[in-house]
């Protein structure tokens, strides 16, 4: 049989195995021109594919423009109808979120009958959804606007577009020409609320609030606060023995000079010593991206890394969006990331206990309109001795039953951006995304990934184009994802994104917002800031949460507060952060993780600087693997730095950790049961402090009261 035969009998094979369809937007090429060296060109197979589906109109005059060559190739052009249905067809498109055949679909309902306005609305939402095409959207809408001057529709989205390009002048007149036209219009107030505060103008905002509230708009709840002048800062964490942080450690050290960004960390409770990360990796052949993995078996203070590809036939120049997950039931870990290509897809591989190596990758999905996935696994809904993993990416949700080697169809999850699945304690499915507008969402299913339901979990106070990095220092994209943990124990839901609490000379303050569920994500706790800042204040983007077995809450971030400097500046300066929790989100305490900060600059040789779009954190037994990029060598490369929670917590429930504990500690490790009795329902932690393996064990006294003492 020939390789071509091969090839093809192999696409439609796993093509059957996933149920997956083949996005039909493809790009003609899937070798995008890339700096191997810095990593630093965005994604040119995404611009390819947009460029096909954009085929047919002219953007550059600042109006929609037709063109003729092409446009004589699309069939119904006049017949209105049939350019409706069209569109009809676009807005389905958009709703399942495949925004790509959305975009051809627009184009060519505009191509077949220009002269409707409405057509241009629909058009300027997608091109504006895509981020880094702001300019076409404009016009799109310009264009629109000529034809219906008064159309609200096309009013609204211009303010929205202004807005996210931080014209804060031209949103408002524009929410105003809203306001005048509908006078009734809750979101308009809604934003203006938002436009009024960040001007300084209280009394506006206070006037736009109370009217959005009044018309039923989502209000962020949190405004009211920050309009009383009120503090968000959640408490700092009582006096209590600190983590022990250990020194940063290089992860990607094969890939050498080349550079590496989005990172991804597991690790589980059984064999807390086994951790694995992935993250995108320039290091191959000149031109391409593959997701680079590194497994450490002793506790991540050393590494091997390598590269893990798809299967040989769904392999493209660019492999990346790396995720990872953990099963606390078997103690197996997975890696996973996306190959861009019109036949590439999903991919996933497997590691079990005990193994420094992977399995064979497989095929998950075959969805060359496949981006942005994240993977998670937990018990089933209904069965406690059986394994699920899901895997949640802008075209649905995927499921295995079979620890991942064969995979359903996906389920659609509508529009959004980041879906990142969790699992609860009895099988229950969590996926949290951002909605493209205000909206930080939560999707729920009780029957393991077959349907859902969609909760809100909070409303931005701001929003900004997906491709922009107008918000902070460098000149960088940051993504507003949304990130989720559940506890394993009592089913808490712990959300945190980052917003922007207030500007002033010329300077976004971004910060990190918490929020909680203790109702399955039907409604949340109102979002309290978890980090502390400088004066002026600094920028805090990427938080990646998980809890631990305890139930304590670990987040690893981007922080600026130690470097004064303005927004508008080329040079970036930034330090990765570890914030944690030990009491459900009540109190926090921060820790800087990097020994100084380092330049977003050399993430791209100063033209076209990428960060990456989040980071990870990883978790096993008492130990805690953050994991970011730093360009401290000159380049982006991949760190961590072992975290160690050695203590046994407040013995004898008085409130912190300190002599008072000795003699319930010995208690502990001699009578349990009578230990139990005494202090029933204190929250001690186990440990081990001597780091013998053991916990608890007589070999720990010694260290423990040496921890108390300082020593």
């Amino acid at each position: 049989m020939t390789r071509w035969r091969w090839f093809v009998l192999g696409v439609c094979a796993a093509a059957m195995l996933s149920g997956c369809q083949v996005n039909r937007v493809r790009p003609a090429s899937s070798n995008p021109v890339l700096d191997a060296a810095t990593g630093a060109a965005s994604p040119d197979w995404r611009r390819e594919r947009e460029r096909l589906a954009m085929r047919g109109l002219r953007y550059d005059t600042g109006r929609v423009e037709i063109d003729e060559a092409f446009a004589a190739t699309v069939p119904g052009r006049g017949d209105v109808a049939a350019a409706e249905a069209e569109y009809a067809r676009g807005l389905a498109l958009l709703a399942d979120n495949r925004q790509l055949e959305a975009l051809a679909t627009f184009t060519r309902a505009v191509i077949m009958a220009p002269d409707q306005a409405g057509f241009y609305a629909g058009l300027g939402r997608v091109l504006m959804y895509q981020g880094g095409l702001a300019q076409q959207a404009l016009a799109a809408v310009y264009t629109g606007l000529d034809l219906a001057p008064n159309s609200v529709e096309l009013h609204y989205l211009l303010a929205d577009l202004r807005g996210r390009l931080g014209e804060r002048e031209a949103a408002a007149a524009e929410f105003d020409t809203v306001l005048s036209l509908d006078p009734t219009n809750g979101d308009a107030h809604e934003r203006l609320a938002m436009l009024s505060y960040y001007a300084g103008d209280t009394a506006a905002a206070w006037e736009h609030y109370r009217a959005a509230q009044a018309l039923g708009a989502d209000v962020p709840v949190q405004l009211e606060a920050l309009l009383n002048g009120e503090d968000l800062t959640a408490p700092r964490a009582a006096s209590r023995l600190a983590p022990a942080i250990g020194p940063q450690v290089r992860m990607d050290a094969g890939g050498g000079t080349y550079a590496s960004n989005e990172t991804t960390m597991a690790s589980v409770n059984s064999t807390p010593l086994e951790v694995v990360g992935a993250w995108n990796d320039w290091r191959d052949t000149p031109g391409t991206v593959r997701m680079g993995v590194g497994v450490s078996l002793n506790g991540g203070n050393t590494w091997v890394d390598f590269l893990l590809r798809p299967p040989l036939p769904y392999q493209a120049s660019v492999e990346g969006d790396p995720m990872t997950c953990y099963d606390q039931r078997t103690g197996t870990l997975w890696v996973g990331a996306i190959s861009f290509a019109g036949n590439g897809g999903i991919f996933v591989a497997r590691k079990n206990p005990g193994q420094a190596t992977f399995g064979l990758s497989i095929m998950a999905c075959v969805d060359g309109g496949a981006d942005k996935g994240w993977m998670a696994a937990g018990r089933t809904y209904n069965n406690p001795n059986q394994t699920a993993v899901y895997i949640a990416y802008n075209n649905g949700c995927l499921r295995s039953t079979n620890m991942g080697f064969s995979w359903s169809a996906p389920v659609s999850l509508g529009s959004g951006l980041g879906f990142l699945p969790r699992v609860g304690p009895n099988g229950e499915l969590y996926i949290a995304y951002w909605d493209l507008g205000n909206g930080v969402r939560l999707k729920r299913s009780l029957n393991g990934g077959t349907s859902f339901t969609t909760h809100n979990i909070a409303t931005r106070l701001d929003v900004w184009d997906l491709y922009s990095g107008s918000r902070i220092p460098g000149d960088f994209r940051i993504p507003e994802l949304t990130y989720l943990a559940v506890d394993p124990n009592n089913g808490t839901l712990y959300c945190v994104y980052f917003d922007t609490t207030s500007y002033s000379g010329g300077n976004y303050n971004l910060d990190l917002y918490f929020c909680k569920s203790t109702n399955q994500g039907t409604s949340w706790t109102a979002p309290v800031i978890i980090n502390t800042d400088s004066t002026p204040p600094g920028d805090q983007f990427f938080p990646w949460i998980e809890v631990d077995q305890a139930g304590g809450l670990h987040i690893v971030t981007y922080d600026s507060r130690r470097t004064i400097q303005n927004d508008n500046n080329v040079h970036g300066w930034f330090d990765a952060y570890y914030t944690c929790s030990l009491d459900g989100g009540a109190t926090w305490s921060e820790y800087c993780l990097s020994p100084a900060p380092f330049d977003s600059y050399y993430s791209g040789s100063g033209s076209g600087q990428f960060m990456g779009d989040y980071l990870g954190l990883g978790f096993g037994a008492d130990r805690v693997y953050p994991s970011y990029a730093s360009t401290q060598n000159g380049n982006t490369d991949i760190f961590t730095n072992v975290i160690l929670w050695s203590d046994l917590g407040d013995m004898n429930c008085d409130g912190s950790v300190n002599f008072g504990d000795i003699n319930p500690f010995v208690q502990y490790l001699t009578d349990f049961a009578a230990w139990q009795a005494t202090y029933a329902g204190c929250p001690a932690t186990n440990g081990d402090i001597n780091q013998d393996g053991v916990y608890p064990d007589f070999g720990d006294i010694n260290p423990f009261v040496a921890l108390l003492t300082g020593g």
